[in-house]
Protein backbone atom coordinates (compact mmCIF):
# COMPACT_ATOMS: atom_id res chain seq x y z
CA UNK A 1 0.00 0.00 0.00
CA UNK A 2 2.93 2.08 0.63
CA UNK A 3 4.41 1.07 -2.57
CA UNK A 4 1.34 2.29 -4.30
CA UNK A 5 0.96 5.71 -3.10
CA UNK A 6 4.44 6.58 -3.65
CA UNK A 7 4.30 6.03 -6.98
CA UNK A 8 1.06 7.89 -7.83
CA UNK A 9 2.54 10.87 -5.82
CA UNK A 10 5.58 10.40 -8.39
CA UNK A 11 3.50 10.15 -11.26
CA UNK A 12 1.51 12.70 -10.32
CA UNK A 13 4.05 15.21 -11.01
CA UNK A 14 5.96 13.08 -13.68
CA UNK A 15 4.78 15.99 -16.47
CA UNK A 16 7.39 18.05 -14.86
CA UNK A 17 10.40 15.99 -15.50
CA UNK A 18 12.61 15.69 -18.54
CA UNK A 19 11.84 13.50 -21.23
CA UNK A 20 13.29 11.94 -24.24
CA UNK A 21 10.88 12.36 -27.13
CA UNK A 22 12.70 10.32 -30.27
CA UNK A 23 10.52 8.90 -33.34
CA UNK A 24 11.84 6.49 -35.42
CA UNK A 25 14.11 7.88 -37.92
CA UNK A 26 15.42 10.23 -36.02
CA UNK A 27 18.77 11.32 -37.29
CA UNK A 28 20.49 13.77 -35.20
CA UNK A 29 23.96 14.71 -36.22
CA UNK A 30 26.62 16.73 -33.74
CA UNK A 31 30.30 18.27 -34.13
CA UNK A 32 32.63 18.09 -31.53
CA UNK A 33 35.92 20.13 -30.96
CA UNK A 34 38.09 19.13 -28.04
CA UNK A 35 40.64 21.81 -26.43
CA UNK A 36 43.94 20.92 -24.57
CA UNK A 37 45.30 22.74 -21.53
CA UNK A 38 47.99 22.29 -19.29
CA UNK A 39 48.23 21.19 -15.85
CA UNK A 40 46.15 24.15 -14.09
CA UNK A 41 44.54 25.75 -17.54
CA UNK A 42 47.83 26.98 -18.27
CA UNK A 43 48.77 27.32 -21.84
CA UNK A 44 45.54 26.59 -23.87
CA UNK A 45 46.64 24.82 -26.90
CA UNK A 46 44.28 25.37 -30.15
CA UNK A 47 41.20 23.47 -31.11
CA UNK A 48 41.22 19.99 -32.48
CA UNK A 49 39.53 19.02 -36.06
CA UNK A 50 35.58 18.82 -35.68
CA UNK A 51 34.62 15.45 -34.77
CA UNK A 52 31.35 13.97 -35.23
CA UNK A 53 28.68 12.53 -32.93
CA UNK A 54 25.80 11.04 -35.01
CA UNK A 55 22.42 9.59 -33.20
CA UNK A 56 20.37 7.39 -34.78
CA UNK A 57 16.97 6.20 -33.35
CA UNK A 58 16.03 2.35 -34.89
CA UNK A 59 13.14 2.50 -33.06
CA UNK A 60 10.66 3.89 -31.08
CA UNK A 61 8.15 1.39 -29.17
CA UNK A 62 6.38 2.30 -25.94
CA UNK A 63 8.69 5.15 -24.67
CA UNK A 64 11.22 2.96 -25.09
CA UNK A 65 14.19 3.65 -27.97
CA UNK A 66 16.69 1.53 -30.10
CA UNK A 67 19.42 4.01 -30.58
CA UNK A 68 23.19 3.92 -32.02
CA UNK A 69 25.67 6.25 -31.54
CA UNK A 70 28.64 6.55 -33.18
CA UNK A 71 31.64 9.06 -33.21
CA UNK A 72 33.88 9.55 -36.12
CA UNK A 73 37.30 11.47 -36.32
CA UNK A 74 40.40 11.44 -38.80
CA UNK A 75 43.71 10.15 -37.51
CA UNK A 76 46.78 9.87 -39.99
CA UNK A 77 45.57 6.52 -40.70
CA UNK A 78 41.88 7.88 -41.57
CA UNK A 79 38.44 7.97 -40.66
CA UNK A 80 37.93 6.46 -37.37
CA UNK A 81 34.34 5.38 -36.45
CA UNK A 82 33.17 4.10 -33.29
CA UNK A 83 30.15 3.36 -31.29
CA UNK A 84 27.50 1.52 -28.94
CA UNK A 85 24.00 0.17 -29.38
CA UNK A 86 21.73 0.18 -27.17
CA UNK A 87 17.96 0.24 -25.72
CA UNK A 88 17.04 3.14 -23.63
CA UNK A 89 14.40 4.57 -21.49
CA UNK A 90 12.71 8.16 -21.81
CA UNK A 91 15.32 8.90 -19.18
CA UNK A 92 17.98 7.96 -20.67
CA UNK A 93 18.49 4.85 -18.85
CA UNK A 94 19.74 1.66 -20.27
CA UNK A 95 16.99 -1.31 -20.78
CA UNK A 96 19.30 -4.20 -21.92
CA UNK A 97 23.05 -4.92 -21.98
CA UNK A 98 24.74 -2.25 -24.62
CA UNK A 99 27.13 -5.43 -26.01
CA UNK A 100 29.83 -2.86 -27.43
CA UNK A 101 30.52 -1.25 -24.24
CA UNK A 102 33.34 -3.13 -24.36
CA UNK A 103 35.32 -1.99 -27.21
CA UNK A 104 34.28 1.86 -26.51
CA UNK A 105 34.91 1.99 -22.69
CA UNK A 106 36.52 5.72 -23.53
CA UNK A 107 34.06 6.64 -25.30
CA UNK A 108 31.91 8.49 -22.32
CA UNK A 109 31.84 11.68 -24.24
CA UNK A 110 29.32 10.16 -26.65
CA UNK A 111 26.85 10.36 -23.60
CA UNK A 112 27.10 14.42 -23.09
CA UNK A 113 24.02 14.00 -26.15
CA UNK A 114 21.88 10.90 -23.82
CA UNK A 115 22.63 11.71 -20.51
CA UNK A 116 20.33 10.40 -17.78
CA UNK A 117 17.62 12.22 -16.72
CA UNK A 118 15.67 12.29 -13.61
CA UNK A 119 13.61 9.61 -11.82
CA UNK A 120 10.42 10.31 -10.80
CA UNK A 121 11.57 10.14 -7.09
CA UNK A 122 14.22 12.36 -7.64
CA UNK A 123 13.74 16.26 -6.74
CA UNK A 124 12.93 18.17 -9.76
CA UNK A 125 15.73 20.48 -10.21
CA UNK A 126 18.67 18.43 -8.90
CA UNK A 127 19.45 14.33 -8.92
CA UNK A 128 22.25 11.86 -9.45
CA UNK A 129 22.27 9.85 -12.56
CA UNK A 130 21.60 6.17 -11.59
CA UNK A 131 24.51 3.57 -11.84
CA UNK A 132 25.15 2.45 -15.58
CA UNK A 133 27.70 -0.04 -16.18
CA UNK A 134 30.50 1.48 -17.81
CA UNK A 135 29.72 5.28 -17.21
CA UNK A 136 30.74 7.43 -14.23
CA UNK A 137 27.72 9.22 -11.86
CA UNK A 138 26.84 12.51 -12.11
CA UNK A 139 25.33 15.19 -10.24
CA UNK A 140 23.15 17.17 -12.13
CA UNK A 141 20.93 20.09 -11.21
CA UNK A 142 18.62 22.20 -13.80
CA UNK A 143 19.77 25.92 -14.02
CA UNK A 144 17.96 28.85 -15.63
CA UNK A 145 19.54 32.66 -15.79
CA UNK A 146 17.05 34.94 -13.76
CA UNK A 147 16.32 37.41 -16.76
CA UNK A 148 15.09 34.56 -19.01
CA UNK A 149 12.23 34.84 -17.09
CA UNK A 150 9.47 37.30 -17.33
CA UNK A 151 10.07 39.64 -14.62
CA UNK A 152 13.45 38.86 -14.25
CA UNK A 153 11.94 36.19 -11.33
CA UNK A 154 13.72 32.89 -10.92
CA UNK A 155 11.64 29.85 -12.07
CA UNK A 156 10.31 27.19 -10.14
CA UNK A 157 12.70 24.60 -9.06
CA UNK A 158 12.83 22.56 -12.19
CA UNK A 159 10.55 24.08 -14.37
CA UNK A 160 11.60 25.00 -18.09
CA UNK A 161 11.52 28.21 -19.55
CA UNK A 162 8.04 28.26 -21.56
CA UNK A 163 9.41 31.13 -23.50
CA UNK A 164 13.10 29.34 -24.51
CA UNK A 165 11.99 25.99 -25.11
CA UNK A 166 15.17 25.00 -23.19
CA UNK A 167 16.54 24.52 -19.96
CA UNK A 168 20.59 24.37 -19.04
CA UNK A 169 21.64 21.47 -17.00
CA UNK A 170 24.41 21.78 -14.84
CA UNK A 171 26.32 17.89 -14.32
CA UNK A 172 29.93 17.31 -12.71
CA UNK A 173 30.82 14.25 -11.50
CA UNK A 174 29.48 12.69 -8.69
CA UNK A 175 31.00 13.52 -5.06
CA UNK A 176 31.49 9.54 -3.84
CA UNK A 177 32.05 6.21 -5.65
CA UNK A 178 33.87 5.42 -9.35
CA UNK A 179 34.13 9.33 -10.27
CA UNK A 180 35.16 10.72 -6.66
CA UNK A 181 37.89 13.35 -6.14
CA UNK A 182 41.12 12.03 -6.89
CA UNK A 183 40.26 10.93 -10.37
CA UNK A 184 39.47 12.84 -13.68
CA UNK A 185 36.25 14.38 -13.40
CA UNK A 186 33.66 15.70 -15.75
CA UNK A 187 31.52 18.92 -15.51
CA UNK A 188 30.03 21.18 -17.49
CA UNK A 189 26.49 22.32 -18.40
CA UNK A 190 24.19 20.30 -21.57
CA UNK A 191 20.94 22.87 -22.89
CA UNK A 192 18.08 20.31 -23.37
CA UNK A 193 15.53 21.33 -25.53
CA UNK A 194 12.07 20.67 -23.84
CA UNK A 195 9.87 21.01 -26.91
CA UNK A 196 11.67 18.41 -28.96
CA UNK A 197 12.98 15.86 -25.78
CA UNK A 198 16.67 16.33 -27.28
CA UNK A 199 19.87 17.55 -26.30
CA UNK A 200 21.19 20.43 -28.53
CA UNK A 201 24.40 20.77 -27.10
CA UNK A 202 27.14 20.63 -24.22
CA UNK A 203 30.19 21.73 -23.12
CA UNK A 204 32.46 19.32 -20.99
CA UNK A 205 35.15 20.13 -19.06
CA UNK A 206 37.60 17.05 -17.78
CA UNK A 207 40.19 17.74 -15.29
CA UNK A 208 42.58 14.91 -14.94
CA UNK A 209 44.29 14.23 -11.42
CA UNK A 210 47.72 15.70 -12.83
CA UNK A 211 45.48 19.21 -13.20
CA UNK A 212 45.71 18.55 -16.85
CA UNK A 213 42.34 19.95 -18.53
CA UNK A 214 40.48 19.34 -21.80
CA UNK A 215 37.39 21.20 -22.74
CA UNK A 216 35.29 19.51 -25.08
CA UNK A 217 32.09 21.53 -27.04
CA UNK A 218 29.18 19.57 -28.79
CA UNK A 219 26.74 21.25 -30.79
CA UNK A 220 23.97 19.72 -33.35
CA UNK A 221 24.54 20.83 -36.54
CA UNK A 222 21.68 19.15 -38.00
CA UNK A 223 18.02 17.05 -37.70
CA UNK A 224 17.36 14.78 -40.54
CA UNK A 225 15.40 11.76 -41.00
CA UNK A 226 14.86 7.98 -42.40
CA UNK A 227 12.01 6.10 -43.40
CA UNK A 228 10.82 2.82 -41.45
CA UNK A 229 12.41 0.90 -44.39
CA UNK A 230 15.85 2.41 -43.34
CA UNK A 231 15.74 1.61 -39.99
CA UNK A 232 14.48 -2.39 -40.25
CA UNK A 233 17.64 -2.82 -42.12
CA UNK A 234 20.00 -1.15 -39.58
CA UNK A 235 18.36 -3.13 -37.15
CA UNK A 236 18.73 -6.55 -39.26
CA UNK A 237 22.24 -5.43 -39.78
CA UNK A 238 23.06 -4.84 -36.11
CA UNK A 239 22.59 -7.85 -35.25
CA UNK A 240 25.44 -9.37 -37.77
CA UNK A 241 27.69 -6.52 -35.90
CA UNK A 242 27.44 -8.12 -33.26
CA UNK A 243 28.10 -11.13 -34.08
CA UNK A 244 31.14 -10.33 -35.22
CA UNK A 245 32.09 -8.44 -32.36
CA UNK A 246 31.72 -10.95 -30.30
CA UNK A 247 33.92 -13.35 -32.29
CA UNK A 248 36.49 -10.03 -32.03
CA UNK A 249 36.28 -10.40 -28.52
CA UNK A 250 36.71 -13.87 -28.21
CA UNK A 251 39.54 -13.60 -30.58
CA UNK A 252 41.04 -11.25 -28.43
CA UNK A 253 41.03 -13.54 -25.17
CA UNK A 254 42.12 -16.44 -27.27
CA UNK A 255 45.56 -14.44 -27.83
CA UNK A 256 45.85 -13.65 -24.18
CA UNK A 257 45.06 -17.24 -23.52
CA UNK A 258 47.88 -18.80 -25.92
CA UNK A 259 45.30 -20.54 -27.94
CA UNK A 260 45.55 -18.73 -30.98
CA UNK A 261 48.31 -16.78 -32.63
CA UNK A 262 48.34 -13.10 -33.26
CA UNK A 263 48.86 -13.30 -36.27
CA UNK A 264 46.05 -15.98 -36.84
CA UNK A 265 43.59 -14.03 -34.89
CA UNK A 266 44.43 -10.92 -36.85
CA UNK A 267 43.64 -13.30 -40.25
CA UNK A 268 40.77 -14.17 -39.18
CA UNK A 269 39.60 -10.88 -37.84
CA UNK A 270 40.64 -9.26 -41.31
CA UNK A 271 38.01 -12.21 -42.88
CA UNK A 272 34.91 -11.19 -40.41
CA UNK A 273 34.84 -7.85 -41.17
CA UNK A 274 35.88 -8.14 -44.76
CA UNK A 275 32.97 -10.79 -45.29
CA UNK A 276 30.53 -8.09 -43.36
CA UNK A 277 30.99 -5.30 -45.32
CA UNK A 278 30.30 -7.61 -48.37
CA UNK A 279 26.89 -8.11 -46.98
CA UNK A 280 26.57 -4.28 -45.61
CA UNK A 281 27.37 -3.19 -49.65
CA UNK A 282 24.45 -5.22 -51.24
CA UNK A 283 22.68 -3.20 -48.59
CA UNK A 284 22.55 0.13 -49.16
CA UNK A 285 24.62 2.96 -46.96
CA UNK A 286 25.19 1.64 -43.54
CA UNK A 287 26.92 3.76 -40.55
CA UNK A 288 28.00 0.07 -39.51
CA UNK A 289 30.36 -0.03 -42.60
CA UNK A 290 32.54 2.68 -41.04
CA UNK A 291 32.70 0.59 -37.49
CA UNK A 292 33.75 -2.66 -39.67
CA UNK A 293 36.20 -1.09 -41.49
CA UNK A 294 37.38 0.55 -38.00
CA UNK A 295 37.91 -2.79 -36.23
CA UNK A 296 39.58 -4.46 -38.57
CA UNK A 297 42.19 -1.84 -39.23
CA UNK A 298 42.95 -1.23 -35.60
CA UNK A 299 43.16 -4.79 -34.97
CA UNK A 300 45.72 -5.05 -37.65
CA UNK A 301 47.26 -1.75 -36.22
CA UNK A 302 48.06 -3.42 -32.75
CA UNK A 303 49.73 -6.43 -33.18
CA UNK A 304 52.65 -5.53 -31.38
CA UNK A 305 50.34 -4.47 -28.51
CA UNK A 306 48.51 -7.76 -28.56
CA UNK A 307 52.14 -9.82 -28.53
CA UNK A 308 52.89 -7.71 -25.26
CA UNK A 309 49.62 -9.10 -23.68
CA UNK A 310 49.90 -12.41 -24.41
CA UNK A 311 53.75 -12.54 -23.52
CA UNK A 312 52.35 -11.28 -19.75
CA UNK A 313 49.78 -13.45 -19.32
CA UNK A 314 51.85 -16.55 -20.60
CA UNK A 315 54.39 -15.51 -17.92
CA UNK A 316 51.40 -15.57 -14.75
CA UNK A 317 49.30 -18.57 -16.07
CA UNK A 318 49.72 -21.84 -14.37
CA UNK A 319 53.13 -20.54 -12.00
CA UNK A 320 51.92 -19.58 -8.43
CA UNK A 321 50.65 -15.83 -8.23
CA UNK A 322 53.21 -13.37 -7.15
CA UNK A 323 52.83 -12.89 -2.91
CA UNK A 324 52.80 -9.14 -1.59
CA UNK A 325 51.90 -7.25 1.97
CA UNK A 326 50.40 -3.94 1.14
CA UNK A 327 48.41 -1.64 3.08
CA UNK A 328 44.53 -0.73 2.78
CA UNK A 329 43.47 2.71 2.39
CA UNK A 330 43.35 2.75 6.37
CA UNK A 331 46.94 2.01 6.44
CA UNK A 332 46.31 -1.69 7.79
CA UNK A 333 48.76 -4.20 6.10
CA UNK A 334 47.43 -7.43 4.45
CA UNK A 335 48.97 -9.92 3.30
CA UNK A 336 47.96 -12.42 0.07
CA UNK A 337 47.98 -15.58 1.78
CA UNK A 338 45.49 -14.58 3.93
CA UNK A 339 43.62 -12.24 1.69
CA UNK A 340 43.27 -14.78 -0.74
CA UNK A 341 40.28 -17.58 -0.13
CA UNK A 342 39.02 -19.61 -2.34
CA UNK A 343 38.83 -18.76 -5.69
CA UNK A 344 40.43 -14.66 -6.11
CA UNK A 345 39.84 -12.33 -8.94
CA UNK A 346 43.14 -9.75 -8.74
CA UNK A 347 42.65 -6.17 -10.51
CA UNK A 348 45.67 -4.45 -10.89
CA UNK A 349 43.68 -0.74 -11.45
CA UNK A 350 44.27 3.13 -11.51
CA UNK A 351 42.54 6.17 -10.93
CA UNK A 352 43.88 7.84 -14.12
CA UNK A 353 42.09 5.84 -16.58
CA UNK A 354 38.15 5.90 -16.20
CA UNK A 355 37.58 2.85 -17.95
CA UNK A 356 40.42 1.28 -15.28
CA UNK A 357 38.63 2.85 -12.36
CA UNK A 358 35.41 0.83 -13.48
CA UNK A 359 36.05 -2.79 -13.34
CA UNK A 360 36.37 -2.83 -9.57
CA UNK A 361 32.14 -2.80 -9.81
CA UNK A 362 32.49 -5.07 -12.53
CA UNK A 363 34.37 -7.49 -10.45
CA UNK A 364 31.35 -7.10 -7.81
CA UNK A 365 28.78 -7.64 -10.85
CA UNK A 366 30.88 -10.76 -11.77
CA UNK A 367 30.56 -12.42 -8.14
CA UNK A 368 26.98 -11.58 -8.08
CA UNK A 369 26.02 -13.06 -11.27
CA UNK A 370 28.43 -16.12 -10.87
CA UNK A 371 26.85 -16.52 -7.52
CA UNK A 372 23.39 -16.25 -8.71
CA UNK A 373 24.13 -19.22 -11.64
CA UNK A 374 25.27 -21.50 -8.93
CA UNK A 375 22.33 -21.10 -6.96
CA UNK A 376 20.43 -22.17 -10.07
CA UNK A 377 21.67 -24.68 -10.57
CA UNK A 378 20.88 -28.01 -8.33
CA UNK A 379 23.38 -29.54 -5.74
CA UNK A 380 26.35 -26.84 -6.76
CA UNK A 381 27.75 -25.40 -4.16
CA UNK A 382 27.85 -21.87 -4.39
CA UNK A 383 31.92 -20.84 -5.21
CA UNK A 384 33.40 -18.97 -2.88
CA UNK A 385 35.44 -15.81 -4.97
CA UNK A 386 37.39 -13.30 -2.97
CA UNK A 387 37.94 -9.52 -4.96
CA UNK A 388 40.57 -7.97 -4.49
CA UNK A 389 41.53 -4.37 -5.89
CA UNK A 390 45.28 -3.46 -6.56
CA UNK A 391 45.71 0.10 -7.29
CA UNK A 392 49.07 0.96 -8.81
CA UNK A 393 48.83 4.97 -8.39
CA UNK A 394 52.10 5.64 -7.64
CA UNK A 395 50.41 8.96 -5.61
CA UNK A 396 50.12 7.88 -2.09
CA UNK A 397 47.08 9.99 -0.79
CA UNK A 398 45.62 10.55 -3.88
CA UNK A 399 45.35 6.60 -4.33
CA UNK A 400 44.00 6.54 -0.59
CA UNK A 401 41.06 9.03 -1.66
CA UNK A 402 40.41 6.62 -4.76
CA UNK A 403 40.58 3.10 -2.94
CA UNK A 404 37.89 4.43 -0.13
CA UNK A 405 35.67 5.69 -2.75
CA UNK A 406 35.90 1.94 -4.80
CA UNK A 407 32.94 -0.22 -4.62
CA UNK A 408 32.46 -1.86 -1.07
CA UNK A 409 32.39 -5.87 -1.36
CA UNK A 410 36.33 -6.07 -2.31
CA UNK A 411 39.49 -5.20 -0.49
CA UNK A 412 41.58 -2.73 -1.86
CA UNK A 413 45.28 -2.30 -1.22
CA UNK A 414 48.04 0.11 -2.57
CA UNK A 415 49.81 -2.12 -5.07
CA UNK A 416 52.39 0.59 -6.85
CA UNK A 417 55.19 -1.43 -5.61
CA UNK A 418 54.18 -4.85 -6.59
CA UNK A 419 52.98 -3.16 -9.83
CA UNK A 420 56.92 -1.81 -10.91
CA UNK A 421 57.94 -4.95 -10.31
CA UNK A 422 56.30 -6.12 -13.69
CA UNK A 423 54.00 -3.50 -14.71
CA UNK A 424 50.79 -4.54 -16.41
CA UNK A 425 51.04 -3.63 -20.33
CA UNK A 426 47.32 -2.99 -20.12
CA UNK A 427 44.95 -1.59 -17.68
CA UNK A 428 42.65 -3.28 -16.02
CA UNK A 429 44.43 -6.48 -15.67
CA UNK A 430 42.67 -9.00 -13.73
CA UNK A 431 44.03 -12.73 -13.15
CA UNK A 432 42.08 -15.49 -11.66
CA UNK A 433 43.88 -17.46 -8.82
CA UNK A 434 42.83 -20.84 -7.79
CA UNK A 435 42.54 -21.84 -3.90
CA UNK A 436 46.31 -23.09 -4.63
CA UNK A 437 47.53 -20.14 -5.37
CA UNK A 438 47.92 -20.79 -9.52
CA UNK A 439 47.11 -18.15 -11.49
CA UNK A 440 44.30 -19.82 -13.89
CA UNK A 441 43.84 -17.06 -16.22
CA UNK A 442 44.53 -13.26 -17.12
CA UNK A 443 42.32 -10.67 -18.61
CA UNK A 444 43.00 -7.42 -19.86
CA UNK A 445 40.38 -4.21 -20.69
CA UNK A 446 36.83 -3.24 -19.18
CA UNK A 447 34.41 -5.36 -19.73
CA UNK A 448 30.91 -4.88 -18.12
CA UNK A 449 31.29 -8.75 -16.54
CA UNK A 450 34.27 -11.40 -16.66
CA UNK A 451 31.02 -14.08 -15.40
CA UNK A 452 30.98 -15.57 -19.07
CA UNK A 453 34.22 -16.89 -19.47
CA UNK A 454 34.91 -17.36 -15.60
CA UNK A 455 31.75 -19.89 -15.25
CA UNK A 456 33.01 -22.76 -16.99
CA UNK A 457 36.63 -22.53 -14.62
CA UNK A 458 34.74 -22.25 -11.48
CA UNK A 459 31.54 -23.13 -11.90
CA UNK A 460 32.85 -25.76 -13.34
CA UNK A 461 34.71 -27.50 -10.63
CA UNK A 462 33.33 -27.76 -6.67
Amino acid sequence: MVLVAVAGAASAGAAELLRYRFETGDWLTYDRRVTEAGAGGRGAGAGSAVERIDLWCLESRLGEYQLLLSHTADDPGGAVSRGVLLRVDARGLPTGANEMARSASDLEFLFDVLPILQSPLDDRSAWRTAAVPGRFALDCRIIEPASERAGGQPPPPGQPSAAAGRVRIEFRSAASGPAAAGRTTRSGTIEFDTARGQIEGAVCTLSGSDGALRESQVTLRRRMRHDAGWCALRIEEAESFLRAARRQEALLDEVVSGTTRVEDAIAENTRLWAALRRDLAARGQSPFDAFATTRARRMRDAAAALQRLRSFAEAQRGRPASGWSLQDADGKTHDSTTARRGWTLECFWSMHQPASAQMPESLVRTRSELLAAASARTGLRPPTLTLIGLNIDPELELATRAMRAAPAGMLHVHADSLAALAPPPELPCTRLIDADGIVRAVYFGWRPSLAEPLGPMILGQR
